[in-house]
């Protein structure tokens, strides 16, 4: 006879805030990769402006001290992709935007403030529902 199964409970315990690691402080290499995942009801010259609106809206959201702005973007500062929903998508947001970043403490403080920051800051276009992921990693950068 099979042994009854048990019931897991998901424990969601709090993470502790925790600087990067002294050795990426203050190094480059913290360039935000954006993936847009649109639907067909988005236009091309909507798709336009908000290529051309990211660059800044992004990089005020993920400002922080660890990092501080140095002005307008330039290029290798921000890379921004673009992807048509497929027919195998589920899904009902008409525009889905992630947003990947390095991990810095400060960043990790209000990581909800900052994700709603940038789809606020977006609400002028008419994207329909639209949804923001932020997701804060350790990683690095190189490019040539």
């Amino acid at each position: 006879m099979p042994r009854p199964r048990r019931r897991l409970r998901a424990v969601h315990l709090p993470l502790p805030c925790r600087a990067a690691p002294e050795s990426t402080v203050g190094q480059a290499g913290g360039m935000p990769l954006i993936d847009v995942t649109y639907d067909g009801t988005v236009g091309e010259e909507v798709l336009r402006r908000l290529g051309e609106l990211l660059p800044d809206v992004v990089g005020e959201a993920v400002e922080c001290p660890e990092e501080p702005s140095t002005g307008p973007a330039e290029p290798g500062d921000i890379e921004i992709r673009f992807r048509k929903k497929s027919p195998l998508d589920v899904g009902d947001l008409d525009v889905v935007i992630e947003v990947r970043t390095k991990l810095f403490e400060h960043r990790v403080q209000d990581k909800q403030r900052r994700a709603d920051l940038i789809r606020d800051r977006l609400s002028a276009l008419p994207l329909g529902q639209i949804g923001v992921w932020l997701i804060l990693s350790e990683g690095a950068w190189s490019q040539s």
